[in-house]
């Protein structure tokens, strides 16, 4: 929510399938430019593009269709990310895809192989609160998918709230590096140590202790203690909007 509702936002249109740039600032974005990157499932770059642009302010701005490369595994993954003319992070975005052909099977991100994350944690608390700054660093060839934090009390395991995140449900590419931010009330903390708690669709970490704060494995939260429900797959009702309906074939 807090990413899609940013005043400027790079996004895949994923009706159209067309890049699109939104500037809610009224002024206009210049000298920016969009990188798209396009991974197979298997963690290799398929294809790379950077375009520069002009966002216009108050609206959508289309920058046309993201190219698809020929040597795409049936799933994979769009990386996108926008920079001013600095060089500058204002925006990234980060989706997982499958086939045209057969857009609703993600079965395949179960081959996934596991990535264990590396951790580092500085505190600093300030005004009675707790402010974390967590470095995770994805080390292998492999995408780490929807890597998840959550803040809890070392000692008795329990979960800290509200606790305030710049981001979380994170993708790291290969190689890459993300830091994210963590505020709670010291006083939420009773006394005890603040822990960390790392899960993902294929994550692991490496754990990091020191006498201000540490980072463990949520194993609670691991794919493989989720419950099995019984709920029916239902069918996607996504429709590429360049092509008719079924009750449309025959009309012009």
């Amino acid at each position: 929510m807090r990413e899609a509702c940013e005043p400027t936002h790079i996004q895949l249109n994923e009706q159209t399938g067309h890049l699109q740039v939104i500037n809610n600032h009224p002024e206009t974005l210049t000298g920016a430019k969009a990188q798209i990157s396009i991974y197979n499932l298997a963690g290799t770059v398929a294809s790379e593009k950077s375009i520069e642009l002009t966002a216009t302010p108050e609206s959508a701005s289309d920058l046309g269709p993201v190219a698809l490369p020929g040597n795409l595994s049936p799933v994979y993954f769009v990386k996108l990310e926008l920079r001013d003319a600095t060089g500058k992070l204002i925006s990234d975005n980060f989706y997982w895809q499958a086939a045209a052909e057969h857009r609703d099977d993600l079965r395949d991100l179960d081959q996934l192989p596991s990535v264990t994350l590396d951790t580092k944690v500085v505190r600093h608390d300030a005004r009675g609160k707790c402010l974390l700054e967590v470095t995770l660093h994805n080390p292998s060839a492999q995408i780490a998918l929807m890597t998840h934090l959550q803040l809890h009390r070392q000692h008795s395991g329990e979960r800290v709230l509200p606790v305030y995140y710049t981001g979380n449900y994170l993708s790291l590419t290969p190689g890459e590096t993300k830091t994210v931010e963590i505020e709670a009330a010291v006083a939420d903390l009773k006394g005890e140590v603040p822990l960390i708690a790392v899960d993902g669709w294929n994550v692991a970490v490496s754990p990091w202790k020191t006498a201000d704060a540490s980072v463990e494995l949520n194993e609670n939260a691991q794919v493989q203690h989720w419950p099995d429900t019984g709920l029916p797959i239902v069918p996607s009702t996504y429709r590429d909007a360049s092509q008719p309906a079924d009750g449309d074939k025959h009309k012009p």
